[in-house]
């Protein structure tokens, strides 16, 4: 009996014992990151029977629980994720955000300036100041791009060494999992709370991880734990951890990525990561970054394209007409605005180089492409949406796409060979001021137009401008305003034929223009070749006829005009005339006016009126040749020759409109009024944006994403308190309650000791006994 009240005293005493211990280990590490409470776990011996009774054997203890629950930690590791996540691109976006936004150092406020100071020259275009001024804010302009440029740039910088630097976190915290997955199998999975400690550690291990990236885990019978990541990558299984390391683009070697180290090479998974850290950086820099980039320089591009198209429509103080204002960065090749990058994978030999030249500025997307060779068919990608373009005739001939035009200017191009292209990553860059003379700056129009005093008509005419610099041609024009005929020449083909009916009669055709004849012909005599021939006849007798006649450029019309303009009619009279003898119907001729054949008695005669308001114009040139001919229609634009004209009201014939060289026009403004004009003319995306709609876009798309990711951060971060104070609620350590076991396991363990000594007591007093 006394051994039996020895062995409950023992078991009670060593229980106590050992939770005293379990709660002092709670106590200390109160403020242990990850520490999950434990509990012992206290059970009866079984009892040992004694006649008809059982008497209890004492206490035993079953386990030192973990105080742990699974889906709680899973909840702390995907809230962690998604808040790095969050704050990280938050953090990185902020200042792309901060930068675009500054009012006073963001591009639209230079763009602003400088378009004030281009008023100014219209204002004053003579005035050296205004034009000095004016280059100024233009070069003011040039530094924010550029500026912007390098700052966007270092973050580029930056996206890298922060990548590297979590990719090294993420390997030493897979080498610590990894390693803590050794030393629980080296305890081994029966031991009684002996891996507890190593659970929490590996629990933190693992939430500190999801800090850097989004991770997944599953748990083994051995005791360990496999970590996955991105789209199931193995970062640890079992004993082993996998490697990382930051490598080269395949396209860019400036722009690193994320990798899983395999002994055929780097495996890039940046575009499977998501999560933590990692998903932050991934994230910004394919969400605002780049995107930012590529359309800053999209802007930049466009404002030196359509600037210097509109340039030079000018002349300047020189007389000269306008050169490029800015940088040409749209169409130079030397400065390989558009980057064109090879991938390493490429076999082509020689390997091919690729021309990008931006043809269309209205078209251009801000997206990048990637070019590609699939057995004989060569593609395009736009990576934005993933369109794809099957570029036919390619590399034979050029090809255009979104604005683009790719040609293959050397090289071999072999099946699987690709090519990143940037167009408008490095518009920004080469924004530069092309002129420093402001004399250069070509603010007039290098046309002018005026109506002839001499009009009887109310028609009028625009100032004129140029259109076309690559086909203008100065000269002094004047634009007739005349009425067309259906008249045709072509060496008797089917008009100008004279036949007689073969008696004793003469028979001559005859053209009179206003009454008087100014063209005959016999039937021997041959017939008109061409309506210059026509008109030349017709024009022999101008000063009796008031009328002179205009071929048009390609000699298919005949156009009339009064000289001088008048609203007095055209009369225009074809004539059979029989000179001698019996007239005949059998005498014909058909005239080069048309209708019917004339005849010598039944249709002998024919008249054709024209003449009043205009329904034509002719185009000549300072040498009296035809430029352009055609139509007339009131207020519809007249083009030849790089120029537009408007002609509007109703010109009589023979009312002219000069168009002239304006190379003495210093104090002409028209240029200057249509470059100020610029500011807010939708001319891009496809003629939908201006310019400040470009920037305005750019700095609410970062804006908005800045915004997001601000309240994501908080949203997860609360989702995040949430859970870390559901663990704490569950796992975590409460000092009053553990004082309490202290104090309760502490007076178990004097009782136990009493039993002991009652025990002792009782040995004592049986022993003595003996002894007697």
């Amino acid at each position: 009996m006394a051994s039996g009240v020895l062995g409950n005293g023992l078991s009670g005493l060593l229980a106590a014992q050992r939770a005293l211990a379990v709660a002092s280990n709670n106590i200390t590490n109160v403020n242990t990151e990850g520490y999950s409470r434990q509990r012992v776990n206290l059970a009866t011996q079984t009892p040992d029977r004694f006649g008809d009774f059982f008497v209890g054997t004492g206490v035993t203890i079953t386990s030192i629980e973990r105080i742990y629950d699974e889906f709680n930690t899973k909840q702390i590791r995907t809230a962690t994720s998604g808040s790095g996540q969050a704050d990280k691109f938050y953090a990185m976006a902020s200042q792309i955000d901060t930068m675009l936004s500054d009012s006073d150092a963001g591009v639209m406020s230079a763009l602003q300036g400088f378009f004030d100071s281009i008023q100014t020259v219209a204002n004053d275009p003579s005035s050296l100041e205004s034009r000095q001024v004016m280059l100024s804010e233009a070069e003011s302009l040039t530094s924010r791009f550029q500026n912007y440029y390098r700052q966007i740039s270092s973050l580029n910088g930056n996206v890298n060494d922060a990548l590297t630097a979590a990719v090294d976190n993420i390997n030493s915290l897979a080498s610590s999992v990894a390693s803590i997955n050794q030393q629980i199998v080296n305890l081994g999975v029966s031991s009684s709370g002996g891996a507890n400690d190593l659970l929490d550690r590996r629990d933190e291990l693992i939430r500190q991880l999801s800090e850097q990236v989004a991770v997944t885990t599953v748990s083994q019978d051995d005791g360990t734990v496999n970590v996955y990541i991105g789209n199931g990558q193995a970062l640890v299984t079992g004993l082993s951890a996998s490697s990382m390391v930051v490598t080269p683009n395949v396209y860019d070697p400036e722009r690193m990525e994320a990798a899983f180290v395999t002994t055929s090479g780097p495996v890039v998974v940046s575009g499977q990561l998501n999560g933590g850290e990692v998903g932050g950086i991934l994230q910004f820099r394919s969400q605002v970054l780049d995107p930012t980039m590529n359309r800053l320089g999209q802007l930049a591009i466009s404002v030196a394209s359509t600037f210097n198209a509109q340039h030079a429509m000018g002349i300047d103080l020189n007389g000269e007409v306008g050169g490029d204002f800015f940088v040409p960065i749209d169409t130079d090749t030397t400065i390989s605005t558009a980057q064109v990058l090879p991938s390493v994978k490429n076999t082509g030999q020689p390997g091919p180089q690729i021309g990008v030249i931006i043809s269309d500025v209205s078209a251009l997307t801000t997206s990048d492409y990637r070019l590609e060779r699939s057995g004989s068919s060569y593609s395009l990608v736009r990576l934005s949406d993933s369109r794809t373009t099957t570029l036919s005739g390619f590399p034979a001939s050029s090809v255009t796409v979104d604005g683009l035009t790719l040609t293959l200017d050397s090289g071999t191009f072999a099946s699987g060979d690709s090519f990143l292209i940037r167009p408008t990553a490095n518009g920004a860059r080469y924004f530069d001021v092309a002129i420093s003379n402001p004399n250069q700056i070509a603010a007039a129009s290098p046309v002018r137009a005026s109506e002839s005093l001499a009009n009887t008509g109310n028609g009028s005419i625009d100032a004129g401008a140029m259109t076309d610099p690559e086909d203008f041609v100065s000269d002094d024009y004047r634009i007739v305003a005349a009425d067309v005929t259906a008249a045709v020449a072509d060496g008797g083909a089917t008009r100008g034929q004279v036949n007689e009916s073969g008696g004793n009669n003469s028979v001559q055709y005859e053209l009179r223009v206003n009454g008087v004849l100014v063209y005959s012909q016999g039937s021997a005599d041959a017939a008109l070749s061409d309506l210059d021939a026509l008109a030349a006849e017709i024009n022999d007798d101008v000063s009796g006829t008031g009328v002179r006649a205009y071929v048009n450029d390609d000699g298919t019309a005949l156009y009339l005009a009064r000289v001088p303009p008048s609203a007095m009619p055209i009369t225009v009279t074809e004539t059979l005339n029989t000179l001698s003898g019996t007239a005949e119907d059998a005498d014909t001729a058909v005239g080069y006016f048309g209708g019917a054949a004339l005849q010598g008695v039944t249709n002998s005669s024919r008249n054709f009126t024209f003449g009043g308001p205009a329904d034509s114009y002719v185009v000549l040139d300072s040498s009296d040749a035809t430029v352009t001919a055609g139509a007339y229609s009131d207020g519809a634009a007249i083009q030849f020759n790089g120029i537009e004209a408007v002609v509007g009201g109703d010109p009589n014939t023979g009312d002219i409109f000069t168009i002239g060289s304006n190379a003495n026009g210093v104090s002409d403004n028209r240029n200057a009024l249509a470059l100020a004009a610029l500011q807010d003319a939708r001319l891009l995306n496809g003629a939908t944006a201006s310019y400040q709609d470009l920037y305005g876009g750019l700095v609410a798309d970062v804006g908005i994403k800045t915004h997001q990711a601000e309240v994501t951060g908080k949203a997860q971060a609360s989702m995040l308190t949430q859970a870390v104070e559901a663990r704490e609620s569950l796992s975590g350590v409460n000092l009053d309650e553990e004082a309490a076991n202290v104090l309760r396991f502490q007076q178990a363990y004097s009782a136990a000791a009493q039993v002991i000594a009652a025990a002792n007591n009782m040995f004592q007093v049986l022993i003595d006994s003996v002894r007697r």
